[in-house]
């Protein structure tokens, strides 16, 4: 009898511990995140030198004055990296300058001080030719001057020009002529 209450205990014992089991397992979820700031670096641009500029060198009522043309040249291939939609800004500090100026009387016989340029970021827009940013002296601006893009990894460069036309009818005074230009490239809002 012994056995039969035993063995009744111990299958009672099965059948309650199977019915109020617990599970052993539990499952839950999460989101890993990451956040990569928005940044643009850019190696440094060299200077850019345009040499002797062309002036009218036979005498006459235009002695003097800028030759027909223009002359340019190009800066150092630098990169440019940008993670995200930028804008570049081109500024100067005004038209080239001569630090030595100019008297009333040079001024009243057609010489000037200043001299006005253009600055072309090449490679930067989406295109080339039109599509690049522009910079005018003697205008301040241009209207291609900001205008965004995607993010980019790539060689730039800087291209100086004085144009004829900028300057018609100008007289440079002699000596060296120079101003500092500002590239900006920043994450566009």
């Amino acid at each position: 009898m012994k056995k039969i209450v035993l063995c009744a205990v111990a299958s009672t014992a099965f059948i309650s511990t199977s019915a109020f089991a617990q599970s052993n397992t539990t499952t839950d979820t999460f989101v890993v995140t990451a956040n990569v700031t928005p940044t643009c670096v850019m190696e440094n641009v060299q200077d850019i030198d345009l040499g002797a500029l062309k002036i009218v060198t036979t005498a006459g009522s235009n002695a003097l004055v800028f030759g027909n043309g223009s002359k340019s040249a190009t800066s150092n291939a630098a990169y440019l990296s940008c993670n995200d939609t930028n804008a570049m800004t081109i500024t100067s500090d005004g038209a080239l300058k001569n630090a030595r100026g100019v008297t009333a009387d040079e001024s009243a016989d057609g010489f000037s001080d200043r001299v006005d340029f253009r600055v072309y970021a090449n490679n930067y827009g989406a295109a080339t030719g039109n599509a690049r940013q522009t910079y005018f002296s003697r205008n301040g601006g241009s209207q291609r001057n900001a205008d965004p893009r995607g993010a980019l990894h790539r060689q730039i460069s800087f291209q100086g020009s004085v144009d004829y036309d900028d300057n018609r009818g100008f007289r440079p005074i002699a000596g060296a002529y120079s101003s500092t230009v500002t590239v900006t490239v920043a994450i566009a809002s």
